[in-house]
């Protein structure tokens, strides 16, 4: 077959013998200016440019690809890409491809130089696709290895083009059938059989709010999942190292099994960056200072790409050298238990806790720090739904009880031994609204070794009264 197109001739042939066990011979070459194709084709409402050079020959059997005996099997050439632009009503900044260059061989196509831009993502490509004819002709694994550059990429913008084409689809289907229309998702599904290996340098990811910097690490893709390896990038005003897998074997039911560390990450920015904080710690909202962890996490993933708290697991530890709440509900309640309000605000130099997460319960093992300089030991654990069991065992200096309570305490004989006293509060009700109850019974004890026992009925009802 031959033809011309502006002048520029064109010309492919094909020759295939015993289909069941075929032997292949043909080729392209030519030019084609897809600007003066689309004047020759009824392409509507899409614009198309640029131009494909061509020069390419194959010949063999193909059980010599199946046996790898690639020696036995001719194919070279190239194909090679320039200033390619194409637009329509999904893309309509464009799809570009300034350059690209791909050399074939019966192995591989080599791909060289090829630099695409969507929108405003861009992407450098340099690697090779392996076992692309069994890929062709009997849908066999496509096998690559590629470096992977890219000054900028917005997966909103990609996951916006998926919304709106399923959108388009589900409407489409709708008014043929009377079915209910199934939900849009923007899961990003990866190819079952395509297997990638991706060594990556980006310089920016956009994906919600969150700008991604200096995104370095391998990638691998077989079965439906990406692999992630030592995927290093900073975010948050802090740095975090990826190792795991994002699962869309089952596209409808995609996971992530993470292995994760963060050092210096802002705590109120990774609030308003991901909602499952939002979730499961709201105080966060209020909290500054910045969070290093080790932890692991796994979770399915609904169809925004969040994880479903409920099928959440993990655990890991959590640490920070410098962290203060402000304007918390419990925080609050305590300074006012407490009639102090020093203590509304919560201010921690160092602090190293261990937790697990239990089908999106989260269970805190006992840890010691400071209240405003009183030592406190916290633990407990918090239901998926924001429900609070937690108890701070504190050691409360004196001077750290309004004047009510030391009133009463000065009326004790022998109060002047009692330079602190130890008071355990519960920490009940939900993420939202939370509940303050204390435990006066440690606190009791040590009045009544100053002060007597016959003392201790009217010391309690005094405190009750005032411990409210």
């Amino acid at each position: 077959m031959t033809f011309t197109v502006a002048n520029n001739p064109f010309s492919m042939n094909l020759l295939v013998v015993n289909p069941d066990d075929p032997t292949l011979k043909g080729g392209m070459k030519g030019v084609i200016n897809f600007e003066s194709l689309k004047k020759a084709l009824p392409l509507k409402d899409i614009t198309l440019n640029g131009i494909l050079t061509t020069d390419l020959s194959f010949d063999g059997k193909y059980q010599y690809i199946e046996k790898e005996q690639y020696e036995k099997f001719t194919a070279n050439g190239k194909i090679a890409l320039q200033n390619v632009l194409f637009k329509n009503a999904d893309f309509p900044a464009g799809i570009s491809v300034p350059s690209g260059e791909v050399t074939i061989t019966p192995a591989r196509l080599n791909l060289k130089d090829l630099k695409v831009k969507i929108n405003s993502s861009d992407f450098a490509l340099a690697g090779y696709l392996a076992n692309y004819l069994p890929y062709v002709f009997k849908d066999q694994t496509l096998k690559g290895n590629f470096t992977l550059n890219s000054n900028k990429i917005d997966l909103n913008e990609f996951m916006a083009n998926m919304t709106t084409s399923e959108t388009d689809t589900t409407q489409a289907v709708t008014t043929q059938s009377s079915a209910p229309a199934e939900e849009t998702s923007s899961v990003l599904a990866i190819p079952k059989n395509i297997e990638l290996a991706f060594g990556t340098n980006i310089k920016e990811i956009l994906f919600d709010s969150l700008v991604i910097n200096s995104v370095k690490g391998n990638i691998e893709t077989s079965g439906g999942i990406a692999t992630l390896k030592n995927l290093s990038m900073d975010m948050l005003n802090g740095n975090l190292i990826m190792n795991g897998a994002y699962n869309t074997a089952n596209p409808v039911k995609p996971s992530v099994d993470l292995n994760l560390r963060i050092t210096d990450i802002d705590i109120h920015s990774a609030y308003n960056a991901f909602s499952f904080i939002k979730q499961s710690l709201p105080i966060a909202m209020n909290c500054n200072g910045k969070i290093s962890a080790a932890m692991k996490f796994s979770s399915d993933l609904d169809k925004e790409m969040s994880p479903i708290m409920t099928t959440a697991n993990g655990g890991g530890s959590l640490s920070t050298k410098g962290f203060v709440l402000n304007d918390n509900p419990a925080m609050t309640q305590l300074a006012n238990l407490l009639k102090n309000d020093e203590l509304s605000r919560l201010s921690i130099s160092n602090l190293k806790i261990d937790f697990k997460i239990e089908q999106g319960n989260i269970i805190v093992e006992p840890f010691t720090t400071n209240i405003a300089g009183n030592p406190t030991t916290f633990s407990g654990s918090q239901t998926v739904d924001g429900k609070m069991d937690y108890t701070m065992s504190m050691n409360i200096a004196r001077k750290y009880f309004g004047k009510d309570i030391d009133k009463v305490l000065k009326a004790i004989p022998g109060a002047n031994n009692i330079q602190s006293l130890d008071v355990d509060v519960k920490l009940g009700g939900t993420l939202d609204k939370p509940t303050i109850t204390p435990d006066l019974s440690k606190a009791l004890k040590k009045i009544e070794k100053e002060a007597g026992k016959e003392l201790k009925n009217n010391l309690l009802k005094g405190l009750d009264k005032l411990f409210k």
